[in-house]
């Protein structure tokens, strides 16, 4: 009897110690990782990814790999700006976004970046490229924004006393509608996004909150599509709505919140605090803004968004887009192998997906297309003295006549990504931060907050967000 509940006992300690080998990370062979990670379950298991990545790329180098999470292959995180271009720009076997799009997927499935490259990515794509369009963002979307930004301003301006107000039950779509980017947080966070989904799709009140959002949506549409076939009739006009299923449509409207406006919001939030922090900035911005729009301080109003958008101010947009790679608001760029790939010298098999910050390498482990491109177009580099700083100024370059212009790729930087699968909303992002930091500026002077209340020390969700 014993010796039959020994075997037993060295028989199921075998299988666990098997199962936990299979489990533990595997590492690809020839690039740096942790030691420690190999040997345990979670992998590396960052809290905040964005600080352990910048002290990983000083301790390893310009390529190194990490886990992520528990069970999951490596992910190889590239730390320099060429070769992160060169890959989203020129490398066909590396592509996708395999790690946002898990995330994302679960609540817009339909969504293009959730899909490989391909026929079917290049339909759904279609379906948006109208809204960037300058007849959509001008006649549509910016007036809008400015509408509500300055119904913000308004009740910025009142210097009234804080008013306790009962609190009231959320209205069940609008709730519905909050907790479609609380999911997506939340299955970020656990790490196994795919099992995730599939977990929150069987608890009730993500389905009763779903069924809610989706007949809000299902609704719009509907209404939209009678008053756009009522119009068409009144003015005889043939034009008809592309042949997309209401699922797509709705799935689109989801994407396009989650995907743009959180991100846009929070880039929004940095700003704020970059310009408080920096009073000579602050105030350089508010001279250059008021001089140029000289009639709109005459009339003494604010300057209009076709004004603000139409407007060419070399300081506005320095500031604008220094705010962008120090914000780091979308913590990395991912792409998936296709297939086998040779990267930085290292031979990467077909699957581990990629993220790229940026530091500086050698010229001959570079990949072809990447040396020939520096060859043919030449290549962008900071002085690593003072990036740590809020200096608007280094995009700023003087042309002949001793002017300052604004110069976006004097340096590198990776705010939307590049080449094909680069963010699809980058004009209407940077037209409504051009606009938002004008308004701001105009009407207010944004002092330094307490020290205590001072830290840039960041908040990671789907977006990296000021604490």
């Amino acid at each position: 009897m014993i010796e039959k509940l020994v075997s037993g006992a060295i028989a199921m300690l075998t299988v666990l110690y098997t199962l936990c080998c299979c489990l533990l990370p595997k590492p690809i062979t020839g690039i740096p990782y942790n030691k420690e990670a190999i040997w345990s379950l979670l992998g590396d298991s960052p809290g905040n990814i964005f600080g352990w990545i910048i002290h990983q790329s000083r301790r390893h180098g310009p390529i190194f790999q990490l886990w992520l999470g528990p069970c999951q292959k490596p992910t190889v995180i590239i730390t320099d700006f060429r070769e992160a271009q060169d890959i989203l720009m020129r490398r066909k076997e590396l592509e996708g976004a395999s790690v946002f799009g898990s995330v994302l997927g679960g609540e817009a499935r339909s969504f293009h970046i959730t899909m490989s490259t391909g026929p079917r990515w290049k339909a759904r794509r279609r379906l948006l490229q109208d809204l960037m369009a300058p007849k959509s963002l001008h006649k549509v979307a910016i007036p809008n924004i400015y509408r509500s930004a300055t119904l913000l301003l308004d009740l910025w301006k009142n210097k009234a006393e804080a008013v306790h107000f009962p609190i009231a039950t959320v209205h069940p779509a609008l709730d519905a509608v909050l907790h479609t980017i609380d999911n997506v947080q939340l299955v970020a966070a656990t790490g196994f996004p795919r099992l995730a989904w599939l977990i929150f799709e069987l608890l009730p009140h993500i389905r009763r909150r779903r069924k809610v959002r989706d007949e809000l949506i299902v609704n719009q549409v509907l209404h939209a599509l009678d008053r756009f076939n009522t119009l068409s009739k009144q003015h005889d006009d043939d034009t008809h709505v592309s042949n997309y299923s209401l699922a797509t449509r709705c799935t689109y409207i989801i994407g396009f919140v989650v995907a743009g406006h959180d991100k846009t919001s929070t880039t929004m939030r940095w700003i704020f605090k970059f310009i408080s922090d920096n009073p000579d900035v602050q105030k350089k911005l508010f001279e250059s803004l008021r001089s140029f729009h000289a009639a709109a301080v005459t009339e003494d109003h604010l300057p209009t968004h076709s004004e603000i958008c139409n407007a060419s101010i070399p300081y506005l947009d320095a500031v604008v887009e220094e705010s962008l790679p120090l914000s780091h608001t979308a913590i990395f760029q991912d792409r998936e192998c296709t297939e086998d790939a040779i990267i930085l010298g290292h031979y990467i098999p077909k699957g581990p997906s990629f993220t790229e910050p940026g530091l500086d390498i050698e010229e001959s482990i570079r990949s072809p297309t990447c040396q020939a491109a520096a060859q043919e177009y030449g290549f962008r580099a900071w002085d690593e003295k003072g990036m740590d700083e809020f200096y608007p100024e280094r995009w700023l370059m003087l042309d002949d006549n001793g002017r300052a212009e604004f110069n976006s790729v004097v340096g590198p930087t990776l705010p939307f990504s590049l080449g094909l699968r680069g963010c699809f909303g980058r004009k209407l992002a940077c037209l409504e931060l051009k606009m938002l930091t004008t308004l701001l500026v105009w009407n207010f002077e944004l002092q330094c907050s307490p020290e205590g209340l001072s830290s840039y020390e960041s908040l990671e969700g789907l977006t990296r967000k000021p604490s």
